[in-house]
């Protein structure tokens, strides 16, 4: 092949026409799926308000441990009932899970000009 036939070059216009009616047809995929987004966000934020509410609960149980902890004989917290307690106060403790993060929808994804693109792609060499 010397050079790109009208035939490609038809068949070149045909992709680049079928690409553009793609890509339109994904914004507008992505413009209707937005409102559900914003739906999906509002769950993730009162979920996170919940996980809020419970991470300040496992922050009053373990203040509570340690106070009890504390309250005890040092050779109650040296021996094996005080380590075990310790471990399990420990693990109260570090619970800390962190937010569900939302989800970010762009409104137009990166969807390159592939169309524009293959039209652009020389038609012989040199």
């Amino acid at each position: 092949m010397k050079k790109i036939s009208v035939e490609d070059e038809k068949r070149i216009l045909e992709l680049e026409q079928k690409l553009n009616d793609a890509k339109l047809a994904v914004a507008v995929e992505m413009e209707n799926l937005t409102p559900h987004m914003a739906k999906v966000n509002d769950a993730i934020d009162a979920y996170n308000e919940i996980l809020s509410e419970a991470k300040g609960f496992a922050e009053d149980i373990s203040r509570q441990q340690e106070e009890y902890y504390d309250e005890r004989s040092d050779a109650w917290q040296d021996g094996d009932k005080g380590q075990e307690y310790q471990s399990w106060q420990e693990e109260w403790a570090n619970w800390q899970p962190d937010d569900v993060p939302h989800i970010a929808l762009e409104a137009d994804p990166d969807i390159e000009e592939h169309g524009e693109e293959l039209t652009q792609l020389p038609k012989m060499p040199g």
